[in-house]
Order: C-alpha cells, then sequence, then structure tokens
C-alpha cells in the first residue's frame, strides 16, 4: 500500500522526540522515500530553533539517507527530524521503515 503527500513546499515534519535530562547525545536520523518527480530537498535535524549542523543533507533521490552527529541537549529540548522540498513533489511512503529517529544519552 502507497501512502503520499502532496504539496511539500514548507517541509513536513517527520519525527519529534524531547529529551529528559541535560547531557551529550548521540542522534542518528534514516530517511527512505520515493518522491514523484525529481526535486531537491533537504533533510534536517532541528533542535532550540536551529538546525543540527553535521545533519543536513541535500540530493536528488531520497533513497537510505543516514546522518548521526554528537549534540549538547538540554531538558524538554524538542529534536525534529523534518524534510523540504524546492518545489511541489508527493512523498510517496511504503509499508517498510520510511524514517527513523534515534537519540541516545551518552553521559
Amino acid at each position: 500500500m502507497e501512502r503520499g503527500i502532496q504539496g511539500l513546499l514548507r517541509g513536513l515534519v517527520l519525527l519529534q522526540i524531547e529529551t529528559r535530562k541535560f547531557g551529550a547525545y548521540l542522534i542518528n536520523y534514516f530517511v527512505n522515500v520515493t518522491t514523484s518527480t525529481d526535486t531537491n530537498y533537504v533533510i534536517q535535524v532541528k533542535t532550540r530553533d536551529y538546525n543540527v549542523p553535521s545533519l543536513e543533507g541535500k540530493a536528488n533521490v531520497i533513497s537510505g539517507v543516514t546522518g548521526s552527529s554528537i549534540f549538547a541537549l538540554t531538558e524538554n529540548d524538542e529534536v525534529t527530524l523534518t524534510i523540504t522540498s524546492e518545489n511541489d513533489t508527493e512523498l510517496i511512503f511504503d509499508d517498510n521503515t520510511n524514517a527513523m529517529l534515534n537519540i541516545i544519552k551518552l553521559d
């Protein structure tokens, strides 16, 4: 079964997690979806209203995109995995894992 999301102009929040304690965290993400048209896109992990610098990507095909970084987070920080596109396109999800966001406290 395929599912699509139309009109990806501003962006789409794929996943969101809230931290419980201050500390150093390992942040990992994975995105695997199909677009209805070739398009440039940006996958970002955001927290406290800015992008985690080492987790940005841009390409024409969204297939098995992964990233990771170690980052300091505070209590109640919201970590969000987003995707934005430069034009209207449809994201087509299959029945497999299409997006994953892991946050592991290191200290």
